[in-house]
């Protein structure tokens, strides 16, 4: 939106947040909120599909289970299996949780 002031222009909305950025945003923020909920396979609402946001965002990845993951306690709770793939937080997402972006 353009915003005029004595016949000059001074504001054109170049700094107007586009919707891809706002969804961005939210799932950033969704990110920050639901994490660790993700992690522990308790439900959340939109749950289903809160890694397809996340991975969208380049937020997650999916990738083969590695050892360490095998020898948590909570590997077999959390369907971690060998041969098995499963969602780590990438950079991106690491900077979000920690504070950092979004």
């Amino acid at each position: 939106m353009a915003i005029t002031f004595n016949d000059r222009l001074i504001d054109a909305g170049h700094y107007d947040i586009t919707p891809e950025q706002e969804r961005e945003n939210e799932a950033c923020r969704e990110l920050r909120r639901h994490w660790n909920d993700f992690c522990d396979a308790d439900p959340f609402p939109e749950s289903d599909t809160f890694a397809d946001r996340a991975e969208e965002f380049g937020l997650i990845e999916l990738v083969p289970v590695t050892k360490d993951a095998l020898e948590s306690s909570f590997a077999a709770e959390r369907g971690i299996e060998p041969g098995g793939m499963m969602w780590v937080l990438t950079a991106a997402g690491r900077a979000v949780i920690e504070g950092e972006a979004g």
